[in-house]
């Protein structure tokens, strides 16, 4: 699979889930970077297709928490 094409692929909560983890990075800190409560994140990662803005704000919220 090429590089645009797993650009584009759908995400699902796992996916973020797994990064989050991975980054050591905890439910209750990406939901204070998101501004939304702790269960907005489980729901976002227990969805199997979650809405775009949701994934988009999820991976800013991620990239903020890890580059500090």
């Amino acid at each position: 699979m090429s590089d645009m094409t797993t650009a584009h692929a759908p995400v699902t909560g796992m996916d973020l889930k797994l990064q989050r983890v991975a980054a050591g990075v905890t439910q209750t800190a990406i939901a204070g970077q998101m501004g939304c409560w702790r269960q907005t994140v489980s729901v976002i990662e227990g969805a199997l297709r979650p809405p775009r803005h949701q994934v988009q704000r999820y991976r800013v919220a991620l990239d903020q928490l890890t580059s500090r």
